[in-house]
């Protein structure tokens, strides 16, 4: 008989002796295992529990760098997915690893949303007022094209793992303040429970972006999928 999601048959629970660091060993058992993702809860170690996630699952998500780890804060109680996108290849292994996971899953309730970004994200050094707007216009003209070309990847990925286009909305919000935090903003104002994120943007450090790790440290009644 086939297995099915949710198949205890495809449980089993594996204890072994510490070698190195806790993470450590999760990360080299989960390679050497070939699982798609790691889950872990987030839990604060000292008084500031809002913005220090425990030791272990922040040595998984900066050592991780081939699985994706899931991080759990509260309850989940629906099953729609929020990818955050900025038309990198972070964001498209993203897409894919979504993809990947809900071919078999059933879950078709799948949102992207891109935040415009603005001139200061290039630029530390503001250029003179006069070129601002001209430079303005370029980057939100560039940032169009870019997620075109995103879009059409992404429709592929989702049409080869069986996911039909009408179930996947697009979201395009214009930046007001941090890329962070209007991603959480979109969050909690929608009705998805799962926040995927890549865990860097366009630089691509092995280290989680600035993005990436605010997401982590503020999402609270969710899901965060960080993928590497």
């Amino acid at each position: 008989m086939e297995n099915k999601i949710g198949d205890t048959a495809r449980i089993k629970t594996i204890t072994r002796p510490r070698k190195r660091s806790i993470a450590r060993d999760i990360i080299h058992s989960t390679e050497e295992g070939i699982y798609d993702a790691v889950i872990i809860g987030r839990r604060g170690i000292t008084g500031l529990q809002e913005l220090i996630m425990g030791s272990v699952t922040s040595n998984l998500l900066s050592g991780s760098k081939i699985v994706p780890i899931w991080v759990v804060d509260g309850q989940v109680s629906s099953n729609g997915i929020l990818i955050a996108v900025d038309g990198s290849p972070g964001s498209l292994k993203a897409v894919d690893h979504v993809a990947h996971m809900l071919s078999e899953s059933g879950v078709m309730d799948i949102g992207i949303v891109n935040i415009q970004p603005k001139l200061g994200e290039f630029c530390e050094v503001l250029p003179e007022s006069n070129s601002t707007e001209a430079l303005s216009k370029a980057i939100l003209k560039s940032n169009e094209k870019c997620m075109a070309d995103f879009i059409q990847k992404a429709n592929v990925i989702f049409e080869k793992a069986g996911i039909e286009k009408k179930t996947v909305k697009y979201f395009d919000i214009k930046q007001k303040y941090f890329t962070g935090k209007a991603i959480l903003d979109t969050f909690k104002k929608s009705d998805y429970n799962t926040l995927v994120v890549g865990k860097t943007g366009f630089g691509q450090s092995p280290d989680m972006g600035r993005v990436c790790t605010y997401l982590v440290q503020k999402i609270s009644g969710g899901v965060v999928w960080v993928v590497p």
